[in-house]
């Protein structure tokens, strides 16, 4: 099982907000996440992530991170 985090902030480029695993290389402040909680794929966090937000991505760097 992993933590996982969504950003409170979107991302410019896609105005979506990004799931984050508390690994990641990349993790924004934590003043500006979203603890969503400790889930055994993303794809569970993307579901809980979703009552919150309506446009949500997975980030790139610790999800490229996960399938390498």
């Amino acid at each position: 099982m992993a933590e996982f985090f969504i950003s409170l902030d979107t991302v410019e480029s896609t105005a979506a907000h990004q799931i984050h695993n508390s690994n990641c290389a990349e993790l924004p402040e934590a003043s500006t996440l979203r603890y969503l909680g400790s889930f055994a794929s993303g794809d569970a966090a993307y579901t809980k992530s979703r009552g919150f937000y309506d446009k949500v991505s997975y980030c790139p760097t610790c999800f490229e991170q996960a399938a390498a």
